[in-house]
């Protein structure tokens, strides 16, 4: 699947960050989600990690938490 040709739902009281780093195809590298008002220094985020094969499909979602601001970290 490719997200920009899915549909993402609203969450209720929840803000979703997206990174798409080197990306050039529309494809996010990161997507963060944590409660409405919730400083991206803050540890409570949940982070998805992407991974794509050749094709540009997703193979692989990985998920932490931790901050927002350190995302690029958190997966290294």
């Amino acid at each position: 699947m490719r997200l920009k040709d899915a549909y993402l739902r609203d969450i209720p009281n929840i803000t979703q960050l997206f990174d798409y780093g080197t990306r050039t195809d529309g494809q996010p590298a990161y997507l963060g989600k944590a409660n409405n008002g919730t400083s991206e220094a803050t540890g409570t985020w949940l982070i998805h990690f992407f991974e794509f094969n050749a094709s540009g499909f997703i193979t692989t979602i990985t998920s932490k938490e931790g901050t927002w601001a350190g995302r690029v970290a958190l997966f290294a």
